[in-house]
């Protein structure tokens, strides 16, 4: 008979749990690659805004990664530049960081943004995306075959309980045609310096 070897190497899924994007069989459409990962500018920022953050502190790889609420395998693959952490735990990390998130993500200052909570966030996130879902007139399975997501994760934003990963978020706000942070609540307005123009194929809703 013969045995088996189990891959030991672990996986996004038994790294992160649910704050990372890890979607079943039928939820494989937001999956993002690792290149886009790597190419991120927004993942970038926050895995240098961390090692910053890790010297400035003092403290061992372990003790940080604890004062971030996560282990040092999740924070190893963090640096490692492929995560694609939540909503939910980048907020935890802002958090305990005393930094509002954008500052973490766009390594620029607050200025006129709102410091949200990830339950904030969230719920911004999900009311938007169902205030353009009905002004659109589409069937829901169209509305998110736009989006580039399953009717399961649709669902779930819908409902406000998705806690999406950040690129997930990045996607979305870019088929919508609307900035990023304002998806998410921090910024009310546009921010005039980051607007770009629209592609083909962007949904227009007025």
């Amino acid at each position: 008979m013969i045995n088996k070897r189990r891959n030991t190497q672990p996986t996004e899924g038994e790294v992160f749990g649910r704050d990372i994007e890890v979607p079943s069989i039928r939820q494989r459409k937001t999956l993002v690659s690792i290149e886009q990962r790597l190419q991120s500018r927004l993942l970038q920022n926050l895995v240098s805004n961390l090692i910053v953050e890790l010297d400035n502190s003092g403290l061992t790889k372990p003790a940080f990664s604890e004062k971030l609420g996560i282990s040092g395998s999740q924070f190893r693959y963090l640096r490692s530049g492929v995560a694609n952490p939540s909503i939910g735990m980048l907020a935890t990390f802002a958090e305990r960081l005393h930094r509002p998130l954008y500052e973490l993500l766009e390594s620029r200052a607050l200025g006129h943004r709102r410091n949200l909570s990830g339950e904030e966030m969230n719920a911004v996130f999900s009311a938007t995306v169902k205030a353009r879902y009905s002004e659109s007139g589409m069937s829901y399975a169209d509305f998110a075959e736009y989006l580039g997501v399953s009717v399961p994760q649709f669902y779930l934003i819908l409902r406000g309980v998705s806690n999406p990963a950040l690129l997930m978020v990045e996607q979305i706000a870019r088929r919508l045609v609307i900035d990023m942070w304002v998806l998410l609540g921090v910024e009310t307005k546009p921010d005039p310096s980051r607007r770009k123009s629209r592609g083909k194929g962007t949904l227009t809703l007025t």
